[in-house]
C-alpha cells in the first residue's frame, strides 16, 4: 500500500510539474509626458547673416559681385505646435552718405543647405528658396505645418549665396543698404 501511495504521489507531482505555470501575466505600458517649459516655449531667430562685397572700380560694363554671409541663419522652434514658420527678408536701396543711390541693381539670394542643430532631429526639415531681393518682404526660409520643430540652420556662410549686379552708369561712392529679417510664426 505504501508503494501505491508513494507511486500515486510521484505521478501527481510529475503531472503538476508538466502543466504550464498558472502565474498571472500582466502587461504594462510605459508612459511619458513631455511638457513645455514656459520659459523655453518660443520661436526665435538668431544670427541673421550680414553680407560684405568689398571695394570695386567702376567699369563700362555691369559689375557682378558675390558675397557670402558672416553667419548662418538659425531658427529655433520649441513651441511643439507644429504650426510652421517662415523667415522673410527685404533690403533697402543702396545709398551713399551723400544721398546718392545705386540704380538698376539686381540682387539674388540663393537657396542654401539646411541642417538641424541636433543631428537626431526627427522633424521634417524646413526649406530655403531663391529670391530676388527688393524692398518687399519675401520668404527665404520656410517650415510647413509639422516641419521645422527644434533648431535649424540655413547655411549662408560657407558659399557665396548673395549676388549683386550693378549696371554701368552709377556714381562712385561708398554705398550701403539695410537687410531686414523677420520671423513670422505661420507658414505661407
Amino acid at each position: 500500500m505504501k508503494k501505491i501511495c508513494f507511486g500515486g504521489a510521484l505521478l501527481l507531482f510529475v503531472l503538476l510539474m508538466s502543466q504550464p505555470s498558472l502565474a498571472a501575466q500582466e502587461i504594462t505600458q510605459p508612459q511619458i509626458s513631455i511638457i513645455g517649459n514656459s520659459s523655453a516655449d518660443k520661436l526665435t531667430m538668431a544670427s541673421p547673416p550680414a553680407f560684405h562685397f568689398g571695394k570695386f572700380e567702376i567699369t563700362d560694363s555691369p559689375l557682378v559681385l558675390k558675397a557670402k554671409g558672416d553667419s548662418d541663419l538659425q531658427v529655433i522652434d520649441t513651441r511643439g505646435l507644429g504650426s510652421g514658420w517662415q523667415v522673410q527678408t527685404k533690403i533697402s536701396a543702396f545709398e551713399s552718405a551723400s544721398h546718392n543711390s545705386l540704380t538698376g541693381v539686381a540682387m539674388t539670394l540663393e537657396a542654401t543647405a539646411v541642417k538641424a542643430t541636433d543631428p537626431e532631429n526627427q522633424s521634417a526639415p524646413p526649406k530655403t528658396t531663391r529670391i530676388q531681393l527688393n524692398e518687399s518682404s519675401q520668404t527665404i526660409f520656410l517650415a510647413d505645418k509639422m516641419a521645422g520643430l527644434g533648431g535649424w540652420q540655413a547655411d549662408f556662410s560657407s558659399k557665396e549665396s548673395l549676388q549683386l549686379v550693378i549696371p554701368s552708369g552709377n556714381r562712385p561712392g561708398n554705398y550701403s543698404a539695410t537687410f531686414t529679417w523677420e520671423l513670422v510664426d505661420v507658414p505661407q
